[in-house]
């Protein structure tokens, strides 16, 4: 894996060897080429009078919102949240909140069924990774 810093410096991670990088401006994707299989990063900057919810929260709007049909495990703290679970597609996907005092950020990946057990395991990998920069 390669490093990777945001081109605003607010989160940095490691990038699976070979997957292509594209920036959006506040969104940034990871995904591989050969495979079906996509890391997408959403950065949402704080400001004074911004409304703060913890992590956790962001977490559970996100799920009711997605209609999940089969949440597989959720983790949760005030300043990290993920979760695993597969849509009515069959898709699997990957949710994560991390947050600090200047910047809230979303992290989703999502994978088709066909996908291989290697790939998942290196989007997951890279996901395992990503830290808020303060």
């Amino acid at each position: 894996m390669k490093a990777f810093v945001s081109a605003d410096s607010s989160f940095e991670c490691k990038v699976p060897h070979g997957w292509i990088i594209s920036n959006y401006g506040e969104e940034i994707s990871f995904s591989d080429p050969e495979d079906m299989c996509a890391i997408t990063f959403t950065i949402y900057r704080r400001t004074s009078d911004s409304h703060e919810l913890a992590a956790d929260k962001h977490l559970e709007r996100f799920l009711e919102q997605q209609q999940a049909a089969s949440v597989l495990f959720v983790s949760k703290s005030k300043d990290e949240a993920s979760a695993n679970y597969e849509d009515d597609a069959g898709r699997r996907w990957l949710a994560m909140f991390l947050e600090s005092k200047s910047v809230l950020l979303l992290a989703t990946m999502n994978a088709a069924g066909g996908v291989s057990a290697e790939t998942l395991q290196r989007a997951e990998n890279a996901l395992a990774t990503v830290r808020l920069i303060d």
